[in-house]
């Protein structure tokens, strides 16, 4: 089971923004700018990822909650990074802050929620 030690904890992934993250191939706009669901993608990937090295190797994390912003466009050459810090834990229940920057400015916000689960009987229940 997951403690309260791992409060504070970060980590921060960079990407480069292609044409395949661009809000037009994505269809979630109409402009070669980076899409709102290739940042909450890097969001979610930079929380598992945090919360990964804390778990069993039977245990993973799935997403319950996303609450997000996206507030400045980045185009397509430029790098985003997000940083996820961990700021609750409440039994399996991990509450993650996130933000982005295209390294000048903040491009997005949220708070994310994760539960850790057991991969195997997650699985098991989802083919019922």
């Amino acid at each position: 089971m997951i403690d309260e030690t791992i409060i504070g904890m970060k980590r921060v992934e960079t990407r480069t923004v292609e044409s395949l993250d661009t809000a037009l191939t994505m269809g979630s706009g109409d402009l070669e700018v980076y899409a709102t669901p290739a940042m909450v993608a890097l969001m979610e990937y930079t929380s598992k990822e945090l919360i990964r090295s804390f778990l069993a190797p039977e245990e993973t994390t799935v997403g319950i909650s996303l609450e997000v912003s996206h507030v400045r466009a980045t185009p397509v050459g430029h790098e985003v990074s997000v940083s996820a810090e961990i700021t609750e834990v409440d039994g399996r229940k991990i509450t993650l802050s996130l933000e982005a920057h295209d390294g000048e400015h903040l491009i997005g916000q949220g708070a994310h929620v994760r539960v850790v689960v057991d991969s195997e009987r997650f699985m098991s229940r989802i083919g019922r």
